[in-house]
Protein backbone atom coordinates (compact mmCIF):
# COMPACT_ATOMS: atom_id res chain seq x y z
CA UNK A 1 0.00 0.00 0.00
CA UNK A 2 1.33 3.60 -0.95
CA UNK A 3 0.82 6.45 1.48
CA UNK A 4 0.46 6.81 5.19
CA UNK A 5 -0.16 4.37 7.36
CA UNK A 6 -0.42 3.69 11.27
CA UNK A 7 -0.24 0.00 12.10
CA UNK A 8 -1.75 -1.01 15.49
CA UNK A 9 1.38 -0.88 17.85
CA UNK A 10 2.39 -3.96 19.65
CA UNK A 11 5.21 -3.11 22.45
CA UNK A 12 7.98 -6.01 21.87
CA UNK A 13 10.14 -4.96 24.66
CA UNK A 14 9.16 -4.11 27.83
CA UNK A 15 10.46 -0.96 29.54
CA UNK A 16 11.87 -2.84 32.51
CA UNK A 17 13.65 -4.92 30.15
CA UNK A 18 14.92 -1.88 27.73
CA UNK A 19 16.20 -0.23 31.08
CA UNK A 20 18.73 -2.94 31.82
CA UNK A 21 20.76 -1.87 29.04
CA UNK A 22 22.01 0.88 30.65
CA UNK A 23 24.07 -1.61 32.34
CA UNK A 24 25.94 -2.48 29.15
CA UNK A 25 28.08 -0.34 27.00
CA UNK A 26 26.31 0.47 23.57
CA UNK A 27 29.32 -1.03 21.25
CA UNK A 28 28.62 -4.20 23.21
CA UNK A 29 24.86 -4.37 22.75
CA UNK A 30 25.60 -3.30 18.80
CA UNK A 31 28.42 -6.41 19.00
CA UNK A 32 25.50 -8.83 20.20
CA UNK A 33 23.10 -7.48 17.51
CA UNK A 34 25.53 -8.86 14.49
CA UNK A 35 26.83 -5.15 14.10
CA UNK A 36 23.72 -4.44 11.79
CA UNK A 37 21.69 -2.01 13.65
CA UNK A 38 23.55 0.45 15.36
CA UNK A 39 22.78 3.97 14.23
CA UNK A 40 26.20 3.93 12.80
CA UNK A 41 28.80 7.03 12.51
CA UNK A 42 26.75 9.59 11.00
CA UNK A 43 24.06 10.31 14.22
CA UNK A 44 25.58 12.65 16.80
CA UNK A 45 24.61 13.64 20.22
CA UNK A 46 23.02 16.89 20.36
CA UNK A 47 22.92 16.51 24.22
CA UNK A 48 25.65 16.27 27.05
CA UNK A 49 26.20 12.44 26.32
CA UNK A 50 23.72 11.02 29.17
CA UNK A 51 22.76 7.43 28.54
CA UNK A 52 18.99 6.41 27.93
CA UNK A 53 17.36 3.10 27.54
CA UNK A 54 13.46 2.76 26.37
CA UNK A 55 11.28 0.73 23.52
CA UNK A 56 11.91 2.46 20.24
CA UNK A 57 8.57 3.67 19.06
CA UNK A 58 9.74 3.79 14.85
CA UNK A 59 8.32 6.04 12.47
CA UNK A 60 9.44 6.95 8.95
CA UNK A 61 8.62 10.54 7.23
CA UNK A 62 9.14 11.97 4.06
CA UNK A 63 12.26 14.21 3.83
CA UNK A 64 11.65 16.96 6.24
CA UNK A 65 8.07 16.56 7.05
CA UNK A 66 7.31 16.11 10.21
CA UNK A 67 3.11 15.71 10.40
CA UNK A 68 4.04 11.99 11.00
CA UNK A 69 5.74 13.03 14.38
CA UNK A 70 3.35 15.11 15.83
CA UNK A 71 0.79 11.87 15.36
CA UNK A 72 3.53 9.37 17.14
CA UNK A 73 3.71 12.06 20.00
CA UNK A 74 -0.03 11.48 20.48
CA UNK A 75 0.81 7.82 20.75
CA UNK A 76 4.28 7.42 23.00
CA UNK A 77 4.13 5.62 25.77
CA UNK A 78 6.05 6.41 28.60
CA UNK A 79 9.75 5.56 28.69
CA UNK A 80 9.48 5.57 24.94
CA UNK A 81 12.59 6.71 22.84
CA UNK A 82 11.07 8.43 19.31
CA UNK A 83 13.15 7.11 16.57
CA UNK A 84 12.84 8.65 13.14
CA UNK A 85 13.90 7.35 9.96
CA UNK A 86 14.13 11.02 7.97
CA UNK A 87 15.96 9.59 5.00
CA UNK A 88 18.81 11.12 6.58
CA UNK A 89 17.98 14.49 4.88
CA UNK A 90 19.35 17.66 6.70
CA UNK A 91 18.00 20.39 4.98
CA UNK A 92 15.27 20.88 7.27
CA UNK A 93 14.77 19.82 10.97
CA UNK A 94 12.11 17.75 12.21
CA UNK A 95 12.40 18.24 15.98
CA UNK A 96 12.82 21.30 18.35
CA UNK A 97 12.33 22.68 21.57
CA UNK A 98 8.56 22.72 21.12
CA UNK A 99 8.85 18.93 20.04
CA UNK A 100 11.56 18.21 23.19
CA UNK A 101 8.36 19.57 25.55
CA UNK A 102 5.74 17.92 23.90
CA UNK A 103 7.76 14.41 24.57
CA UNK A 104 9.13 15.15 28.04
CA UNK A 105 5.01 15.90 28.58
CA UNK A 106 4.30 12.22 27.36
CA UNK A 107 7.42 10.63 29.05
CA UNK A 108 9.50 10.19 26.14
CA UNK A 109 13.20 9.69 27.32
CA UNK A 110 14.88 10.47 24.07
CA UNK A 111 15.22 11.01 20.01
CA UNK A 112 17.03 8.98 17.23
CA UNK A 113 16.23 11.06 13.96
CA UNK A 114 17.94 10.52 10.73
CA UNK A 115 17.75 14.01 9.45
CA UNK A 116 18.00 17.32 10.96
CA UNK A 117 16.93 19.16 14.16
CA UNK A 118 17.02 22.83 15.24
CA UNK A 119 16.98 24.41 18.58
CA UNK A 120 20.73 21.93 19.32
CA UNK A 121 21.12 23.77 22.55
CA UNK A 122 17.70 23.34 23.94
CA UNK A 123 18.35 19.24 24.17
CA UNK A 124 21.42 19.85 26.14
CA UNK A 125 19.48 22.86 28.59
CA UNK A 126 16.60 20.27 29.08
CA UNK A 127 18.88 17.01 29.77
CA UNK A 128 16.75 15.87 26.91
CA UNK A 129 18.77 12.47 24.73
CA UNK A 130 19.08 13.02 21.60
CA UNK A 131 20.85 11.81 18.57
CA UNK A 132 20.44 13.20 14.97
CA UNK A 133 22.14 13.72 11.90
CA UNK A 134 22.58 17.52 11.70
CA UNK A 135 21.14 20.83 12.70
CA UNK A 136 19.26 23.00 10.42
CA UNK A 137 17.38 26.18 10.97
CA UNK A 138 14.92 25.46 8.18
CA UNK A 139 11.85 24.31 10.00
CA UNK A 140 9.85 21.35 8.94
CA UNK A 141 6.85 20.68 6.01
CA UNK A 142 3.73 19.77 7.84
CA UNK A 143 2.26 17.56 4.22
CA UNK A 144 1.81 14.03 5.58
Amino acid sequence: MIGCQILKRQRAVSLELARQFLQVPVANVSDCMSRMTAGGARLRPMHDGTAMAGPAFTIKTRPGDNLLIHKALDLLEPGDVLVVDGEGDVSRALVGEIMITAAQVRGAVAFVIDGAVRDAEAFEEQGFPCWSRGVSLRGPYKEG
